[in-house]
């Protein structure tokens, strides 16, 4: 009878253990508290710019979405006539300038140490849709009567905030100077001044996805209503971009949506370009979660094969998302409220009509055929392509591969120049300059010395020939260092590569070094 009861006690106790491990696996996996600041701006800091039309738009799409899945949203923007037609409900907490974007920062701050109090885990996500440009070295974008600079960003946001993790979503012209310069010819290449550079590295905790639009503008399309950019990014956090279906959109999984939504336009002009930058800088983790979609969010399940590119359209004739699913890639899309939504064919030739505020999947729905919405012009044609390419699972491998082989080289070198490329780069300059100087005090002795006698003339020849000879050792000296700078600057990017040689009579190891 001792045995049993001894038996029964280790039973409780490995039934207690069981269940306190089960409680604090519970514990470690719950979600954190999500904290969001959304700003729109169409008006631009410059008559020489154009004024956007949706920014506004794009900002309370993303303020919407960020709510619907769960995150604390904070709306800063003041909305067009057009805007205000659309959304005569909204009223947004306040006006896009740099005090309003500071005081709700600093209150958001106080509500995410009050949940980190709690033991909750707190992450920031900021959005911007609007101008962004450089000046003095600095990127920024367009605030109202103010700018949002690099320096804004990274020491009184950025550096300030709580989170464990902050994530910032950009779509403006030229945001691509968060983090790098791109050059001619479609090369990107580390810029020592951009928007995120400041002398420390990037923060660790976190993550960019940034427009790089290829034109001076962002683009923006009227039949989306949206900037391209913008909307695609929402098409992937509402569920197109996740191939797992585990409601989690991750760095990976959005960076794959959006390499294979612009994949079929050929024409750069049009093709909207981005750069992804997970958190966990150098390398970077691509499993990091941009939204978490609640359990209870109203799904719409995607069980259709071969549909093809479709979009969905909310009672107002808003576009919510575009995607391509590829033939029996199942997607979980999470809809925003107001029914009826009409889910179509990107080419008009069947629609699906959304009445129930349930989760539903579209084999359930029943179809019929819409009617056509005429198209024209080239931007049209070009956009049209937009999403030409199916969406699958096995392209976030493929994003992650090529990401950490491809777009990590980008980011390698992002520190400021060593002091040895500086010094021959600031010889070669100053030597250069030196040599144009003495070069034209020669020039200045041989025009004075013509009206003088033949005694004046030679002690002037005498000095012109000293101005040349200096001339020359201060060109030499400026194309030493030259050579020396590109030598050091060859080294400095270099790519060693060491591999295995195997033959029947040896083995050894081949090394190459290549230089870009």
């Amino acid at each position: 009878m001792i045995r049993f009861f001894s038996i029964l006690r280790w039973v409780a106790i490995a039934a207690g253990l069981l269940c306190w491990e089960e409680s604090a696996t519970a514990l470690s996996t719950e979600e954190p508290e999500r904290f969001a600041i959304v700003i729109g701006v169409n008006q631009p800091d410059s008559e020489q710019r154009d004024v956007l039309r949706y920014a506004d738009d794009d900002a309370i799409a993303m303020h919407r979405l960020l709510e619907q899945s769960g995150a604390h949203s904070r709306l800063l923007v003041s909305i067009d006539a057009d805007s205000q037609r659309l959304h005569p409900e909204l009223i947004p907490d306040d006006a896009p300038t740099s005090t309003a974007l500071l005081d709700h920062f600093s209150q958001l701050v106080q509500q995410m140490q009050r949940e980190q109090k709690r033991g909750k885990t707190v992450v920031f996500l900021l959005f911007y849709s609007g101008h962004g440009d450089v000046h003095g070295g600095q990127g920024y974008v367009t605030l109202e009567q103010s700018k949002l600079t690099r320096s804004l960003l990274f020491d009184k946001i950025l550096s300030e905030s709580p989170a464990s993790q902050n994530h910032v979503i950009v779509d403006a012209c030229k945001s691509n100077f968060l983090i790098q310069h791109k050059g001619p010819g479609g090369e990107r290449r580390p810029y020592h001044h951009s928007f995120a550079r400041k002398p420390s590295p990037l923060p660790p905790h976190t993550g960019f996805v940034l427009s790089a639009s290829s034109g001076q503008n962002s683009h923006e399309w009227e039949r989306y209503q949206a900037g391209v950019f913008s909307h695609e990014v929402r098409s992937g956090l509402r569920g197109g971009a996740d191939a797992d279906l585990n409601g989690q959109i991750t760095y990976a999984e959005l960076g794959a949506f959006l390499t294979t939504a612009n994949k079929s336009i050929d024409n750069p002009k049009y093709r909207p370009e981005f750069l992804v930058l997970p958190p966990g800088h150098p390398q970077g983790n691509l499993s990091s979660p941009i939204v978490h979609w609640p359990a209870s969010s109203e799904t719409l399940t995607i069980d259709v094969p071969k549909l093809g590119h479709f979009y969905v359209e909310d009672p107002a004739g808003l576009r919510v998302l575009d995607v391509n699913p590829a033939y029996r890639q199942r997607l979980l899309l999470h809809l925003p409220k107001p029914r009826p939504l009409f889910v179509r064919k990107a080419d008009e030739s069947v629609e699906y009509s959304l009445y129930d505020t349930q989760s539903v999947q579209l084999s359930q729905l029943s179809d019929r055929p819409p009617m056509q919405i005429a198209r024209k012009g080239a931007l049209h044609l070009a956009f049209g392509q937009l999403f030409g390419v199916p969406f699958e699972s096995t392209q976030v491998a493929h994003f992650e591969q090529q990401y950490r082989s491809k777009f990590m080289l980008a980011f390698q070198d992002i520190s400021p120049m060593p002091i040895g490329e500086r010094i021959t780069l600031w010889t070669a300059g100053g030597s250069a300059a030196a040599g144009l100087a003495t070069t034209m005090l020669a020039m200045q002795q041989k025009q004075q010395g013509k009206d003088k006698s033949q005694r004046q003339r030679s002690r002037i020849n005498t000095r012109i020939s000293r101005l040349n000879a200096a001339s020359v050792t201060f060109y030499c000296i400026s194309g030493a260092a030259l050579a020396s700078w590109l030598t050091l600057r060859l080294w400095r990017s270099r790519k060693v590569e060491l591999s295995p040689v195997l033959t029947p009579e040896d083995v050894g190891l081949s090394a190459s070094i290549t230089f870009p």
